[in-house]
């Protein structure tokens, strides 16, 4: 990160001591700056706050766990992450019913937030497994971007096996 910041730096320095015309001295320090700041982001700052993502860590988890003919099903989470990162792909539970239908079950898998974990507790099923994630909403990361405020961000999910 600091050898591609010092590269920006020291290009836009050379731009402008070099360079006669005011078109490059324009155009290039902008170009560069674009081009730091992609860099750093795609390789630094996205990877850390998507490692904060439960659906992936999930969805990676009962691939790699899941019996063949197991199923994960997603309740009361509004989001698709997890269709797209489990193997096989979730199932969406859109109804109480619904999940009071697939809980309990062996071999089924659900993943939820707090509140429809709450809902699942209240039927005192047995269960095998209960994973509990920690998850960065990505409309919470101007908050989530002073160290100090990142524990207030982290929403409980929860990875629920029978």
């Amino acid at each position: 990160m600091i050898v591609i910041s010092l590269f920006g730096i020291g290009s836009t320095i050379y731009i402008f001591t070099n360079c006669k015309s005011y078109i490059p001295k324009l155009i290039l320090p902008s170009a560069i700056a674009f081009i730091s700041l992609a860099w750093q982001l795609n390789n630094d700052i996205f990877p850390y706050i998507f490692s904060h993502q439960a659906p992936p860590k999930a969805a990676r988890y009962f691939t790699e766990n899941a019996k063949p003919g197991e199923t994960l099903f997603n309740y009361n989470y509004s989001q698709y992450e997890l269709f797209f990162y489990s193997e096989p792909q979730a199932k969406q539970l859109s109804s109480d019913e619904e999940m009071k239908s697939v809980a309990g079950n062996s071999g089924n898998w659900i993943f939820t937030d707090s509140e429809g974990f709450e809902k699942i507790a209240e039927l005192n099923l047995k269960t095998d497994t209960i994973i509990e994630y920690r998850h960065l909403y990505l409309n919470k990361g101007i908050e989530f971007i002073p160290p100090k405020n990142r524990k207030n961000v982290l929403y409980p999910m929860y990875l629920i096996k029978y």
